[in-house]
């Protein structure tokens, strides 16, 4: 899954994919539902920019928690990459 031809899944759609009811989500599931590779979920992880629930033996990421990266880096539609529109 390549970062660059997947776009970000906004925040009503992650609560219609087929695994919303879900309190939390595998680390395949929680980079599909916010429209990222496995690989970079790991970067943020370890950036801790997302945090991951460790209780069981892999790693669980909440529903909230990719919700808040999703309110937290949302970037304006204004301006991408300096770019204005």
């Amino acid at each position: 899954m390549s970062d660059t031809n997947q776009s970000a899944v906004t925040r009503s759609q992650l609560h219609s994919l087929p695994f919303s009811a879900a309190l939390a989500l595998n680390r395949k599931n929680a980079a599909l539902a916010i429209g990222i590779s496995t690989v970079t979920l790991d970067r943020l992880v370890a950036r801790g920019i997302i945090r991951a629930n460790r209780a069981c033996r892999r790693p669980l990421f909440s529903t909230r928690e990719l919700e808040r990266f999703l309110d937290l880096y949302t970037v304006s539609g204004a301006s991408i990459g300096g770019i204005v529109r």
